[in-house]
């Protein structure tokens, strides 16, 4: 019998928790730096626990003993966990001692959180989302996105559509007259219809979200159909050529060039029920100018940070800026759903 792995958690849920900490012991007298080790600092799908490190000026027990003390004393930390099964790992070091933890090397002109303008793949009521759609829209727009895309079975899109303009409009709130800042732009929402390859025949016109399929040859057919825009990960387990382990690069480059032929984006999700591609198809699709999108597959308001996690495998696999669909503005990211080019 094979051992039992330790169990993980997501990384969008390791990095939340993170936050939390290193806010509340930023202000500590005795912490000169605080940051995230580890897996956590790796952006691994999965990390044991949210490792953290912090130095002092100088080794000392004393301090070493109130800054753990402070952590334990945060009225969120339990017995060593910030929420049952997420264990918090401290490490508490001389500054002087401290060694910049190194890391893979990121291309200098990679894409950055701070490029992204739209929120991709959230999800809202009615469809599989917690939360209706104007709650969805003003969590975007308050996380600092200027636009952000739903998408929802075809049924529920006519009930999405005529609470756009309502969730819009809430989602920039009216500011004071003698606010000096620039105003930010309108907040805009765009809708897609979500359906795997069976979902295709007949239907609504919308443009669509489509889950790959259980073979390469079907997730080409279904990307033959004009209205697909963009292609996803599996909704539940990953196909057996599709997850993070798979190393079928010919299935891959097949679907690649159907989708580079018709001008599909692929988005590499930060969710973490979906299975992150493996490096060949970053490689193979960027070759092949395949337009690319991170999305969050967002249920519930905070599981918006999920973007957070695909954005790091896209830097790490190079992409740039102008590669990547969610760094453009309102206007020409609706430009490219209407039939753009890339």
């Amino acid at each position: 019998m094979p051992a039992e792995r330790p169990p993980t958690i997501p990384l969008a849920t390791a990095r939340r928790a993170a936050v939390r900490v290193l806010r509340a012991l930023s202000s500590n007298p005795d912490v000169l730096r605080l940051g995230v080790r580890g897996a956590l600092r790796r952006m691994e799908p999965r990390v044991p626990a949210v490792e953290l490190f912090a130095t002092t000026l100088e080794a000392d027990a004393l301090a070493e003993g109130r800054i753990e003390a402070a952590l334990a004393a945060l009225d969120f930390v339990r017995d060593g966990e910030l929420a049952p099964g997420v264990p918090v790992a401290l490490t508490v070091l001389a500054e002087e001692a401290f060694v910049p933890p190194s890391g893979p090397e990121i291309a200098a002109d990679a894409v950055g959180i701070e490029a992204i303008r739209g929120a991709f793949h959230l999800h809202a009521l009615p469809g599989r989302g917690r939360h209706a759609l104007p709650m969805v829209a003003a969590r975007a727009a308050q996380e600092g996105y200027d636009w952000a895309l739903v998408t929802a079975p075809a049924a529920a899109l006519e009930e999405l559509r005529a609470q756009r303009p309502g969730a819009e409009a809430a989602a920039r709130p009216e500011r004071e007259e003698d606010d000096p800042r620039p105003p930010p732009p309108p907040f805009r929402l765009f809708l897609l219809a979500e359906t795997d390859a069976a979902g295709l025949t007949g239907g609504s016109d919308a443009p669509v979200l489509l889950h790959v399929a259980d073979t390469p040859e079907a997730t080409i057919r279904a990307l033959s159909d004009p209205r697909v825009k963009v292609l996803a990960h599996p909704p539940e387990a990953p196909a057996a050529w599709y997850g993070r382990e798979a190393d079928d690069v010919a299935s891959w480059q097949q679907v690649l060039d159907a989708a580079a032929a018709r001008g599909v984006a692929l988005e590499f999700s930060g969710a973490a029920r979906a299975a992150w591609l493996p490096d060949a198809v970053h490689a193979e699709a960027r070759s092949r100018r395949v337009p690319v999108l991170p999305g969050a597959d967002a249920e519930a308001l905070n599981d918006i940070d999920d973007l957070l996690c695909a954005v790091g495998p896209l830097r790490l696999a190079g992409w740039r800026a102008d590669e990547v669909l969610a760094t453009r503005d309102a206007e020409a990211f609706e430009a490219w759903l209407a039939g753009g080019p890339a």
